[in-house]
């Protein structure tokens, strides 16, 4: 194999004898290339880092101090002419791999059994790899960036009359990723991305799509004076012939589309993604690639809602439950001694195809059918069993944040219940690990309830009490006034006004700290509300753009800002 044409290469990795041993494999294959050396015990590299001096980086997963490879790179991806990149792990695992590829990683090598030849060939693949995707990005001029629903969300806002916005979702993937595995199905649903990319550039369309779920691709295609029905369409004749195979065997597949066309002047973000929501779990009912345009459609929504309840009875009596956890990170030195890692506790449902049913979806349904009181004891079981498995290994052991609704808050007979699940499971302090967060609203409009509810998990059990969905000061005010939390969780990007600005921000914070509360920036989904909220002294973030929610607690990536 020729020498490839690498003439600047970067080397992050914290081991300086592996930085070494790197630089003498690349004396062998690359001898004309210069190489830097970053440490990261140096800190992360500033904004103004020059990336595009290199054509090529090598990036350590586990950087040390708590720094992680994935992070850095999803960080630093989204600058001006990022080179290549080849991620090194001395770890191994299916999900990693997945990751680091949709982070933008051209390749990814184990450091166990690293050879020369092994490491010039992926080079050459690497610098191939790139070159073909940004040649292909350059000539369809489509701004994509995998799972980078901030860019999108972004771009919608500016979206126009007559532009259209679709939701394409691959349907039944909880089944597929159940056959084919995590690796597989993910790499299937990056070539669904792909081809959805190409019919883009093929249609000589003007648009913006992104990856924003495992599932699940938006697309905005603009200027089409309104012919969202007919990209519809040709989408679900597109799709129906190209062919995916996987190990030689073909997969067979089908799409649900939820489009709707913009007729307004202004775009309600929120208002736009519900309804392409809807019309896509219309088109499910449909056989085939199949799609449901909104506004031309009658959806009926009395006749979905009775499809969701009657999905949600069943997963809960069928333990179609998908418990996820996602991880807090600590972002200031106040809880520090704690030595605890916390993670959020969220949950999905899976209908009877194994299709994803979002909290957003079932706990308006549950609420009305009095079922969330049923559902939030499956998940208190569900976390003390996992709890008692994990056996607080860990140094400072590892807690879990747990939602109660309206209806747990009135369930007089709760603290008993949970009390014989900890006799169970013989860990008398198991109860030290549970913060339970409660509604603001709630808390305000079920005081007397709420007051006595929190008393009992405290006496009885030692657990912690977090308040959330703070909208702004003066309603966490109120709180405190009438109860001690110890910690207040708000989500500066989803408030009723729309965001919350730097101001509001500092005010919750320097409100929690008067009362010794800890606080928790929630669903961060950019790095400009991650720096805001860092930087106004938040003791902790949590959020899709800061760490993806986990299936499991064991496997989950520690992550430290």
């Amino acid at each position: 194999m020729t020498e490839p044409s690498v003439k600047k290469v970067l080397l992050i990795d914290d081991s300086a004898e592996y930085r070494q041993l790197l630089l003498t494999f690349f004396k062998t294959v690359c001898p004309s290339a210069e190489i830097d050396e970053y440490d990261p015990t140096w800190g992360k590299p500033p904004a103004t880092f020059p990336w595009s001096r290199y054509e090529l980086l090598i990036l350590d997963y586990d950087l040390g101090s708590g720094e992680n490879g994935l992070e850095w790179l999803r960080n630093y991806k989204t600058s001006k002419d990022f080179p290549p990149t080849i991620m090194l792990t001395a770890q191994d695992g299916e999900e990693l791999v997945v990751k680091a590829q949709r982070y933008g990683a051209q390749n990814f090598l184990r450091k166990e059994g690293l050879t020369k030849g092994i490491l010039l060939e992926a080079i050459t693949h690497s610098l191939e790899k790139h070159k073909e995707e940004t040649e292909k990005a350059d000539a369809q001029k489509i701004r994509v960036h995998v799972f980078n629903k901030e860019k999108f969300f972004e771009s919608l806002e500016q979206a126009k009359k007559n532009d259209s916005v679709f939701l394409i979702e691959i349907d039944k993937y909880q089944a597929l990723r159940e056959s084919l595995g995590i690796f597989a199905s993910d790499k299937f649903a990056s070539f669904i991305s792909e081809s959805t990319s190409k019919f883009i550039t093929d249609s000589k369309y003007d648009g913006y799509m992104t990856r924003i779920g495992d599932s699940t691709i938006a697309m905005l295609i603009q200027n089409d004076e309104g012919n969202s029905e007919d990209i519809a369409r040709r989408l679900c004749e597109y799709f129906s012939k190209i062919n995916y195979r996987n190990e030689g065997k073909k997969i067979d597949f089908s799409v649900n589309i939820g489009a709707i066309c913009i007729d307004t002047e202004k775009v309600n973000v929120a208002t736009v993604l519900t309804k392409i929501e809807s019309a896509c779990r219309l088109a499910r009912d449909k056989s085939g690639n199949s799609y449901v345009i909104s506004g031309k459609e009658i959806i009926n929504e009395d006749k979905i809602e009775k499809q969701v309840l009657d999905n949600i009875n069943n997963a809960i009596k069928e333990n179609r439950i998908q418990p996820l956890f996602q991880i807090l990170v600590l972002v200031s030195d106040s809880a520090l001694s704690a030595k605890t890692e916390f993670y959020q506790t969220r949950a999905n449902l899976l209908d009877a195809d194994n299709n994803i049913i979002e909290a957003k979806d079932f706990i308006p349904i549950l609420e009305k059918t009095n079922l969330l009181k049923a559902f939030d004891r499956w998940i208190i079981r569900f976390c003390i069993s996992e709890l008692a498995k994990l056996n607080i290994k860990k140094e400072g052991g590892v807690g879990l944040f747990i939602m109660l609704s309206e209806q747990s808050i009135n369930d007089k007979g709760l603290t008993d219940w949970i009390s014989k699940l900890i006799e169970y499971v013989k860990m008398p302090k198991l109860g030290t690990s549970l913060v339970f967060e409660i509604d603001a609203k709630c808390f305000q409009d079920n005081l007397r309830e709420a007051k006595i509810q929190i008393n009992k998990l405290r006496v009885k059990f030692g657990a912690k009490i977090g308040l959330t969905h703070i909208q702004e000061s003066s309603i966490l005010e109120d709180c405190l006034q009438q109860e001690k939390f110890d910690y207040i969780l708000f989500s500066p990007e989803h408030i009723d006004k729309g965001k919350m600005n730097q101001k509001g921000i500092l005010d919750i914070i320097s409100m929690a700290k008067q009362h010794n509360a800890l606080t928790v920036a929630s669903k961060i989904e950019s790095g400009e509300y991650l720096g805001m909220s860092a930087s106004a002294g938040v003791d902790y973030v949590v959020g899709y753009f800061v760490q993806p929610p986990m299936e499991n607690i064991v496997a989950a990536e520690i992550v430290e800002v």
